[in-house]
């Protein structure tokens, strides 16, 4: 699961999505091959800042 933090939320999906795939490659997974998504959602701990959470499952 990947987080990202933005006061633009695509901005904010685009950090999460990549920390998730950056966890996945330090864990021996093939982000390209072996992820998929698995969702995401947000939420706004302070107004105009959005917190996103992407999650992208692995298999080998």
């Amino acid at each position: 699961m990947g987080l990202g933090l933005n006061n633009n939320y695509f901005t904010a999906l685009y950090y999460a999505t990549n920390d998730a795939q950056a966890q996945a490659s330090a864990a021996g997974f093939d982000p390209a091959t072996q992820c998929s998504p698995g969702g995401n959602y947000a939420t706004m701990p302070l107004p105009g800042l959005y917190q996103v959470r992407a999650l992208i499952n692995c298999t080998r």
